[in-house]
């Protein structure tokens, strides 16, 4: 019975004293980790609010600036700016007699060629 209260007291004031323990000790700690994620949270939304967002409205003006100019009456005339590509209101036409004229030298060129061939072979087959 002795034996069994004096385990109980035992075990009963170590718990006491883990309790305390935990008390003074894990729950401050854990007090200073939370006091130091909020500060560290708080430099960096003031870092992003006093350094990232100036330089993100910069940026966007400047889109701004660029888009109404590529809008303005003055970089609009014959076409449409459809994304980065120009549009125009009339079809290119083929150049006609630029195509024929490089089809009659290109065809002269091929006949006097095969004319010569012809001749070259006609020759080599008398020669044997």
């Amino acid at each position: 019975q002795r034996e069994k209260e004096n385990i109980e007291n035992v075990k009963i004031k170590d718990l006491q004293q883990q309790i305390e323990n935990i008390k003074n000790v894990t729950i401050l700690n854990l007090q200073r980790e939370k006091e130091n994620i909020q500060k560290d949270r708080i430099r960096k939304l003031q870092h992003q609010l006093l350094v990232g967002l100036p330089q993100t409205k910069v940026k966007l003006q400047q889109q701004i600036k660029q888009l109404q100019f590529n809008i303005s009456s003055g970089n609009i005339h014959n076409y449409k700016v459809v994304g980065e590509y120009i549009v125009h209101d009339y079809p290119v036409k083929p150049k006609k007699r630029l195509i024929v004229i490089v089809a009659f030298i290109t065809g002269l060129i091929l006949s006097i060629f095969l004319a010569f061939f012809l001749d070259f072979i006609l020759k080599s087959k008398e020669d044997r």
